[in-house]
């Protein structure tokens, strides 16, 4: 959808800006170029639009309560192209508040928006795993050796209710056999001495007011039961003692224990990965379990067909080089459980987290420079609600930056108004982009960030000075959608700067002076 507005919103003012006074810069390296898309609103995916009342605030009253509803998330957000997008220039980006969805990168307006987001980043060398990350790493191990599943010893006797019932039926059968009236045995005590030895108190309690003086051992006949025979029977002084013979065990002996399972992890550039068969089919049924979205792989070609090119537009589309040119310097890579290998050029990468042959997880990862960056993370969500999936690919991850020398681990966006966006504040160390500049996200820190609202600030950073912004805005390269030539917004006519400036000094303020200095932008 968005890349049908940019198509419509550039061209809208193509027409003033083709008529330019000057031709050419040429000293401009055609890097980190980029289509400015503007302030959006749209339908929340968190809220469905429930919190539209807080993103209309600010609204005017004549604004429709549907359109609230219907649009209440807003972001501000621009298209890079091809992979001209420099590493650092990212990381800067990130460290601004930014996310990206394949090559359109995005930042929430959290002043206005119904569900104020947060980056938020993990310090690696600060991180030790708490003991529920211990705990989750654990249980799949396990799982990887095929043990069966922990449970509590069981309290109390073995189930014997059915020797029980046999027994007191003998007892009763054998007493009344012997001339003892059935009224007088509607209760028969039993105990339990030993896995085959019983005992009956029912003589010392008959004895009050009937005579048993006549009860011996050899009231009691021999008797076999299920897998059970009566070996002895005595009577001495009110009590009954029975002796069986232990169970006979007809069951086979257990077949030996399946070897362990094999996890093997395979790094590939995203582009790699978009063509092993089993990565979409498991992304399709990650989003139908999780997400409730349609599974199109129950539904004809086609929609599998969209469904791939969606797919590859999200998580394999990026703005990033390097990771091809890795491909032909040892791609993919693959490494056991225990192992991290090597640590690859920066671009984007899916991790597969793969159990005997099956593919059970996908990490989307940009790798780049002192970050690593969490994108995606889509898994067999059966087998996640046994073992936590998402839970363990944080922590191998971490792992792996701390053995390859990587400082932050980005999270992506702490939302405190949604559940299921809450657990990213659970790792510890962690720190979230509040003001200009990152807060420890401790219990000190959240209390911080509350207002007398008890909402999350937005956490803007500070305003441009409007000078500053319009001597910036001047000195921002553009390239023009029909030419390869590359202007200066004084190089533009009256009506061009008029149309022009607006969107370069928007662009300036959402994305700060240094990383709008780095840009050449694309109309």
């Amino acid at each position: 959808m968005f890349l049908l507005l940019v198509h419509s919103f550039t061209h809208s003012y193509v027409p003033y800006v083709r008529y330019v006074r000057c031709s050419v810069d040429m000293n401009v390296v055609t890097k980190n170029v980029v289509t400015p898309c503007g302030s959006g609103k749209s339908k929340c995916g968190y809220c469905s639009g429930s919190r539209s009342r807080r993103s209309s605030k600010d609204s005017s009253k004549d604004s429709s309560k549907d359109s609230n509803s219907t649009s209440s998330s807003h972001s501000y957000g621009f298209l890079s192209y091809g992979l001209s997008l420099t590493p650092l220039l990212y990381v800067s980006l990130l460290n601004r508040g930014f996310r990206r969805s394949g090559h359109y990168l995005y930042k929430p307006t959290n002043s206005t928006t119904c569900c104020p987001q947060h980056c938020i980043r993990l310090s690696v060398p600060e991180w030790t795993p708490t003991k529920s990350e211990r705990k989750c790493a654990n249980k799949f191990k396990r799982y990887l050796q095929n043990a069966p599943p922990q449970s509590p010893t069981p309290k109390g006797d073995d189930d014997d209710s059915h020797v029980r019932e046999a027994l007191i039926a003998y007892i009763t059968s054998s007493l009344t056999s012997s001339g003892i009236p059935s009224s007088k045995l509607t209760s028969i005590p039993l105990k339990k001495k030993s896995p085959t030895s019983y005992s009956s108190s029912v003589l010392n309690s008959l004895k009050r007011s009937t005579p048993v003086d006549f009860v011996t051992s050899s009231s009691f006949p021999s008797f076999s039961f299920s897998s059970y025979k009566i070996i002895r029977v005595s009577v001495s002084n009110g009590f009954i003692n029975i002796s069986i013979t232990p169970p006979v065990d007809c069951t086979p002996p257990p077949p030996p224990p399946p070897p362990p399972s094999k996890l093997t992890y395979k790094l590939l550039p995203s582009f790699l990965s978009s063509m092993d068969p089993s990565v979409h089919p498991l992304y399709c049924s990650y989003q139908s379990s999780v997400h409730s979205d349609p599974n199109p792989y129950r539904k004809s070609q086609s929609d599998v067909e969209d469904s791939k090119v969606s797919f590859d537009r999200f998580l394999v589309h990026n703005p990033f080089s390097d990771a091809e040119n890795d491909y032909e310097n040892g791609m993919p890579r693959e490494f056991e459980e225990g192992e991290i290998g090597t640590k690859p050029n920066d671009g984007c990468y899916h991790l597969h987290y793969v159990v005997d042959g099956r593919l059970v997880m996908v990490s989307v990862l940009d790798i780049l420079g002192d970050v690593m960056s969490s994108v995606y993370c889509f898994y067999d969500k059966e087998l996640s609600d046994t073992l936590n999936l998402g839970k363990l690919s944080v922590v191998k991850e971490v792992e792996m930056c701390k053995e390859w020398g990587i400082g932050w681990y980005y999270l992506g966006f702490y939302i405190e108004s949604c559940g299921k966006m809450r657990y990213k504040g659970e790792y510890g160390r962690s720190y979230v982009k509040w003001k200009g500049g990152w807060l420890e996200f401790n219990e000190e820190g959240k209390k911080k960030m509350k207002d007398d609202e008890s909402e999350f600030w937005e956490g803007e950073d500070a305003p441009i000075n409007p000078s500053t912004l319009s001597s910036i805005a001047n000195d921002i390269p553009i390239k023009l959608s029909t030419s390869e030539d590359t202007v200066r917004l004084s190089h533009l006519n009256p009506r061009g700067r008029e149309i022009v400036r607006p969107i370069l000094e928007e662009f300036v303020e959402k994305v700060g002076e240094e990383i709008a200095a780095e840009c050449v932008l694309k109309l």
